[in-house]
């Protein structure tokens, strides 16, 4: 006859004291569940790559090798040494970035958390869903910026003004609620910059 026995270990803790978790409150089984974090929903995704002698090929081809219908393309270049580009985030449009030529760094933020990205291969690229404060820096010299766009340009979907984009972050605990940024937005000052970048 074998006697089983199993110890099971509680620790308890108080989740708000710890930075960089959400945490929500389950009202069927109370206690608390940890939301995933926006932050975790970037991710670099690698591209085909056509290895050939006489020079490499990649292509995109979108709800293949990105998630969204592509609306929109651009490209970063010329960016003086020094210089940053982006920052602000947006209320519904997702971005995939690939590194063209050269590379430069894309620091995230989704009021919680940060993360810094090293961009400089040109068959990855990196995923950027809606409500992730984005900028880009330490450009390389001849450095390309490439970006896909799941919109249209639209002013009214940037949030240009970090202080009202942790404050959404905060009030949302990083879940996106349309209401509250087209709320806060309202009386913002927003700078635009040419060409909508």
């Amino acid at each position: 006859m074998t006697v089983c026995s199993y110890v099971i270990v509680i620790v308890f803790f108080n989740i708000e004291e710890i930075k960089g978790i959400t945490s929500y409150k389950n009202p069927c089984l109370g206690f608390k569940m940890f939301k995933e974090p926006q932050i975790s929903k970037c991710r670099v995704m690698y591209l085909p790559k056509v290895d050939d002698v006489r020079g490499n090929l990649t292509f995109i081809e979108q709800n293949e090798h990105v998630p969204f219908e592509i609306k929109r393309i651009y490209y970063l270049y010329d960016v003086p040494g020094g210089e940053s580009r982006g920052g602000h985030a947006h209320k519904e449009l997702e971005q995939f970035i690939v590194a063209a030529n050269g590379s430069f760094d894309v620091i995230l933020d989704d009021g919680y958390n940060k993360e810094r990205h090293h961009m400089n291969r040109s068959y990855y690229g990196l995923y950027l869903p809606n409500m992730i404060w984005r900028e880009l820096d330490n450009f390389s010299s001849g450095s390309v910026c490439l970006v896909l766009a799941s919109e249209v340009y639209d002013e009214d979907d940037y949030i240009r003004d970090y202080d009202k984009f942790y404050e959404i972050a905060q009030k949302n605990g990083q879940t996106y609620n349309k209401s509250i940024i087209h709320q806060n937005n309202s009386n913002t000052n927003i700078k635009v910059e040419k060409n909508g970048k």
